[in-house]
């Protein structure tokens, strides 16, 4: 599996990168950076989050911006405004996997959304067992 790492700082603030055969690419980075004007400050705002996060962990944030969304499974997620992204906590040393973002449209977060999530950390707890899992900058080309 790989990983773009988005934000590097006393943690790692990564995302996932799909693979295939025609061209990977990384579901959160497309998310945020196709999400369109009417989502623009929003989608910065996360950026920014991204970064705080990787400054000083999930200890500075209020609720608001960052809560656990599936307990059982340990599934995170950072808001901004109507943004959502999904994330949980990897192996090693101070390593949060972002799996997506989407735009939330009800008051719960849709449980499809929850389960692509949990999908993609089985998927990493799957790779990260086998030390199957690259980060990447993101000048690599992936």
């Amino acid at each position: 599996m790989k990983l773009l790492r988005l934000e590097r700082s006393l943690w790692d603030v990564t995302a996932v990168v799909e693979e295939s055969v025609d061209d990977d690419c990384c579901p959160l980075t497309d998310f945020l950076t196709d999400i369109g004007a009417q989502y623009a400050g929003s989608a910065s705002g996360m950026y920014d989050l991204l970064e705080r996060f990787a400054e000083s962990g999930k200890e500075t944030f209020s609720d608001d911006l960052c809560h656990l969304v599936s307990k059982d499974e340990k599934i995170w997620q950072f808001t901004k405004g109507r943004l959502r992204v999904l994330w949980f906590y990897g192996q090693g040393n101070r390593i949060v996997v972002c799996s997506h973002g989407f735009v939330k449209q009800s008051q719960k977060t849709p449980k499809k959304e929850i389960n692509r999530a949990i999908s993609t950390k089985k998927q990493y707890e799957t790779a990260a067992k086998i030390n199957a899992v690259t980060i990447l900058e993101e000048e690599d080309d992936y």
